[in-house]
């Protein structure tokens, strides 16, 4: 499957181009400023719902315009479209004429990968961007990680709010805590499976390619910290408790 069409209007420089796509290559070349980058960053919006250039979606609507509209048809005729209103700062999302709730349930119908000269932050800057990296790779393999990551980030958010409250919620940090440790751990697991086929891949794709250093070259997981997690929150709890924050986890 491929996407067939895409339609973009207010979209950075885009004010209204439509564009019929191949199913095998297609070269996209112009004059600098012609819209060559918005272009492929609006196929990877209106597919993943995040852009290789910002996160801040007003920006990508056209000056003179208060909104943006895409919208792509995929070669198994499936129509998907996304506009963003600056005004009203909302995103709408429509699958086949139906509203969609989720950008989870778009990005697991179309996987799709930008590589960009800013590709490189993935090794230079700092782990969110690897962990990001990992999780974008689970949600397209393993679509029950969605769950486990968003089961997750609910109980950290609960821990949190707890530790926000003050020492008079001692009572409750122990039943939030083994949460929080049994979710961690699952989302952990999935995490280093991916990495540890990461890096199987690559190993094979250095030999492929017949790169001269390739037998020092290795990519290891590490979850963030050492020992038992359970016993890093009991170790922490103080300094929690000061910042309001849980310091150790897959986050």
């Amino acid at each position: 499957m491929y996407l067939k069409s895409l339609t973009a209007k207010n979209f950075r420089n885009l004010s209204q181009v439509s564009v019929d796509l191949s199913k095998d290559l297609n070269l996209i070349y112009g004059d600098n400023a012609a819209g060559k980058s918005s272009f492929l960053e609006a196929i990877t919006y209106l597919i993943s719902g995040r852009s290789f250039r910002s996160s801040k979606q007003a920006t990508f609507v056209e000056n003179s315009a208060d909104h943006f509209e895409l919208f792509g048809i995929f070669s198994n005729n499936d129509r998907l479209g996304v506009s963003y209103s600056r005004k009203l700062s909302t995103r709408s999302i429509r699958l086949n004429s139906k509203s969609v709730r989720s950008l989870a349930e778009v990005v697991n119908l179309y996987p799709v990968q930008s590589i960009s000269p800013e590709s490189y932050h993935l090794i230079d800057s700092g782990p969110n961007e690897r962990r990001k990296f990992l999780d974008w790779l689970l949600f397209h393999v393993e679509h029950s990680y969605h769950s486990y990551w968003n089961d997750f980030s609910r109980i950290l958010k609960q821990r949190n709010a707890c530790l926000r409250e003050g020492q008079r919620s001692r009572i409750y940090l122990d039943t939030w805590n083994t949460k929080f440790v049994e979710a961690a751990k699952i989302v952990d697991v999935h995490r280093e499976k991916m990495a540890n086929l990461l890096a199987s891949l690559l190993k094979d794709v250095l030999k492929e390619v017949k790169f001269e250093f390739h037998d020092s070259i290795s990519l290891k997981y590490y979850s963030g910290y050492t020992g038992e997690l359970a016993d890093k929150l009991t170790g922490s709890v103080e300094r929690d408790y000061q910042s309001g924050n849980t310091m150790y986890g897959p986050h």
